[in-house]
């Protein structure tokens, strides 16, 4: 029997017309409906009648009741039975393997007569009554035991057609007349499941939270896997993040979910916190620990389903929760139980990978659902994250690089380090085969950086890696039951990663990232689409965050009002259309409009106010010594964003700003400020190798219409004075510029004090000459400060690069003179 799921709809708004006023309002009360002429011909003994009920009843019944008309006048004293049936689907004949004990038996008292109407009734609830099972199928069953082949009687069918698709094999009858009371009568809703992405779940070591990290804190190494994956320490699971370090992450859908409950769009939901240092293959058939015991996410399902009117669950994934979705999905298809699904809503799901994972396990860059921080030195989340397959899982696929022409890897040839990279590569790495070869360090081999050392890249685990790839191999093409509704919504309109370029700074092996603007800010939009046969849509992060002034990004996007509002439509099985900021076709990158960027390349932390004193950046209010550092997008249309010591703020390319930066570290800087629109940058100008250390600051102003001609104030010593001038570079800088930047560098050495005044006494010696204009004793000083500088290096008190940095401004110098 395969009946449509449409015309039990039906059948509930019927039910409720009846039966409103009633918390406990029968499904079906068709007694007080019945028809004298709707009986069935008799005469019928040793029979049964079936009628099928259904899914997604609910309730707990309590009553029972059946009319017949017998139409002898000697009654026999046959039985009767009446029964609900439980049936794992649709088909009758599929119900023996389940079990069926509510069969309840009677023989109706007193003496019937010639077309005389008894009422078969039977009261449950003293025995306990019956509780229905949203995700089985019920029929309700009549049975007649004749004695002695008494008992001819009649059926009633009901007036109402209550169960316009039910089964009988009663005289054509197209439904039974019969009464259930306690069923409920409501429409049917589903339950939903909350699958969070990576970083989303929190962790716990006994009472002690160990994710989110506390500040100060070892949490972090805390959570290490041994070279076998298994877990160093005892981690259970304990709820989802709702906020990380005061920025919302799911605490703007749970809000919403429990709305959804409140207006009778959902029956109830919960969310699948896990374990997201595992792949998600392990999560599903490993289970999870938490502090209450072990959790089977199948089971979890079934719970869920069992409790929904519609015997079905939606579930809503983000993030890394989408390929953990697609496990469970895959888990409960093998054992049959996919119509437990009614559909399946991935958001910024990284399917096939995605390029800022890549830059993660090499350089312990961000990953995941942190928010509005800056990490000083990523360097312990790089080595932990080395034995997490999850990971691993979240390299780009081989089928990524199959729907992506863009390489994910690029050398910059002006830097001699990658010489044998580009001699074995090419330029750029663009196929999975080259990729595995890079990052595994089997193509040209290499060894294993120093752990503080963030800016060359680790060598990722082989075996690891072929993991992650056997996953892909199986998940990207996985096609999800046809039944199951599934949608899939890529952010787009932010700054995200899309390859990492090798090159020189500050005359040092290190690392940088080519940006595109079609992703949510870490997944690129051609993974989170690449599900075949869903419904893909795009939520335009850009101009939402712009003419609605938010910061949304990934790994918000649950909290995203038109993402929420497709939720709806799905759960409601509406057509997903006139959603604002949501399309079926992809924006064009020409609809953002140029973008004014401004980025720092060295110890130091960088932010920027707009006209209305908007800030975008980190903070300067704050614990500046702190590991971790809290970051700002209040200007309307900006993005922060950073990668090891690089910081990029994207800017709308109309008025001024101003920008400051800070050092936290002792080194040279670069300031470079950049046009970004169609999905390219085009440098505009640059400020190299100017010398900060801690409490070093610099202001400047931008104006967005000239901003090639800005020039950079800095005060080295944090003492309120401007000490020098920075002017882009390619700009002949005064005698007095050279004079100033050199005093800066050597204020920031870190050598000895003596040495440092010595050094600056030359300088100011140097100066002094200068100015009165005896060029012959100036040469002779400035030689001998150059052999001061180089005698130093020799003796181990100089570093080459420091010496590298002072022989170049009094080089610079010289040909000033």
């Amino acid at each position: 029997m395969n009946l449509p799921q449409n015309k039990h709809t039906f059948l509930f708004a019927a039910a409720i017309v009846f039966f409103v006023c009633n918390p406990l309002a029968a499904r079906a009360d068709v007694v007080q409906n019945v028809h004298d002429t709707l009986t069935s011909d008799p005469p019928h003994s040793n029979g049964g009648w079936t009628q099928y009920l259904g899914t997604g009843l609910s309730g707990h019944l309590t009553d029972a009741s059946f009319p017949i008309r017998f139409t002898r006048s000697i009654y026999y004293g046959p039985n009767f039975g009446i029964s609900i049936v439980t049936c794992s689907d649709p088909a009758y004949l599929h119900c023996s393997g389940v079990s069926n004990n509510n069969h309840f038996t009677l023989t109706p008292l007193g003496t019937a007569g010639v077309e005389t109407d008894v009422l078969l009734s039977i009261e449950l609830e003293s025995s306990g009554g019956f509780d229905f099972n949203p995700s089985r199928y019920y029929y309700f069953v009549v049975r007649n035991y004749a004695v002695n082949s008494g008992g001819s009687f009649r059926i009633y069918g009901s007036a109402i057609d209550t169960y316009p698709g039910g089964a009988t094999n009663a005289g054509g009858l197209a439904d039974l007349a019969f009464t259930l009371v306690g069923a409920n009568s409501g429409p049917a809703l589903p339950n939903m499941l909350l699958i969070p992405g990576l970083k989303g779940s929190e962790l716990k070591i006994g009472a002690d939270t160990v994710w989110p990290p506390a500040i100060w804190s070892d949490d972090v190494s805390r959570l290490a896997l041994t070279s076998e994956g298994v877990s160093e320490n005892p981690v259970v699971v304990d709820g989802l993040v709702e906020t990380f370090y005061g920025t919302p992450i799911y605490s703007g859908f749970t809000s919403f979910a429990d709305s959804l409950v409140a207006d009778d769009t959902v029956a109830a939901w919960e969310s699948l916190p896990y374990d997201w240092r595992f792949s998600p293959e392990q999560v599903i058939t490993d289970g999870i620990e938490t502090p209450g015991g072990h959790i089977d996410p199948i089971a979890v399902v079934e719970e869920l389903a069992a409790q929904a009117s519609s015997g079905k669950v939606v579930i809503v994934a983000h993030s890394m929760g989408g390929l953990v979705g697609k496990a469970l999905i895959k888990k409960l298809e093998s054992e049959g139980k996919e119509s437990l699904i009614d559909s399946f809503i991935m958001v910024g799901a990284p399917q096939l990978g995605t390029p800022q994972a890549v830059v993660a396990l090499l350089h312990g860059d961000s990953m995941g659902i942190l928010a509005d921080i800056f990490i000083v030195n990523p360097a312990t989340s790089r080595t932990v994250a080395q034995n997490f397959q999850s990971a691993y899982d979240l390299l780009p696929s081989p089928r990524y690089f199959e729907e992506v022409s863009d390489p994910v890897i690029a050398f910059d040839s002006a830097a001699s380090f990658t010489d044998t990279w580009r001699e074995y590569w090419d330029d750029t790495v663009d196929s999975y085969t080259e990729f595995v070869e890079f990052v595994t360090g089997t193509g040209v081999p290499r060894s294993k950086p120093d752990l503080n050392i963030i800016r060359i890249p680790e060598v990722l685990r082989s075996d690891l890696t072929e993991n992650a790839a056997d996953f892909h191999t199986v998940y990207d093409n996985y096609e999800i039951p046809a039944a199951i509704r599934t949608v899939q919504i890529a952010g787009w309109g932010l700054q995200t990663v899309k390859a990492i370029k090798y090159l020189n700074r500050h005359s040092l092996p290190s690392y940088g990232v080519i940006k595109t603007a079609e992703g949510d800010k870490t997944v690129v939009y051609p993974s989170a689409i690449s599900t075949e046969l869903a419904e893909s849509y795009y939520v335009d992060l850009f101009h939402y965050n712009t003419n609605l002034n938010h910061s949304n990004q990934h790994r918000d996007l649950l909290s995203v009002i038109p993402v929420q509002e497709t939720v709806r439509l799905v759960i409601n099985d509406d057509t997903i259309d006139s959603i604002n900021y949501l399309t079926s076709t992809k924006p064009e990158t020409s609809e953002i409009g140029a973008q004014l960027v401004i980025s720092t390349h060295s110890p130091v932390i960088l932010g920027v106010r707009d006209q209305n004193d908007n800030f975008t950046g980190i903070n300067l209010d704050q614990d500046l010594e702190a590991e971790i550092l809290s970051v700002t997008e209040d200007i309307p249309g900006s993005s922060f964003l950073s990668f090891g010591e690089s910081q990029y703020i994207f800017l709308p390319n109309e008025g001024l700003y101003t920008a400051t930066f800070r050092g936290i570290g002792t080194g040279p800087t670069t300031v470079e400020i950049a046009n970004f629109a169609n999905d390219a940058e085009t440098f505009l100008a640059s400020y190299s190798e100017m010398p900060v250390s801690p409490g070093t600051n610099a202001t400047f102003v931008v104006d967005s219409a000239t901003p090639e001609t800005t020039e950079i104030g800095i005060d080295i010593n944090g003492d309120g004075d401007t000490d020098l001038i920075a002017v882009p570079d390619g700009t002949e800088p005064s005698i007095e510029q050279i004079i100033a930047l050199l005093k800066a560098k050597i204020e920031v050495l870190d050598v000895k004090k003596n040495l440092k005044q010595r050094l600056l006494k030359k300088v100011q010696k140097l100066e002094k000459k200068i100015a009165k204009q005896k060029d012959k004793q100036t040469v002779r000083v400035l030689m001998n400060l150059e052999k001061k500088i180089v005698k130093n290096e020799e003796k181990g008190k100089l570093s080459d690069a420091d010496v590298e940095e002072i022989l170049l401004l009094l080089e610079q110098l010289e040909n000033a003179l």
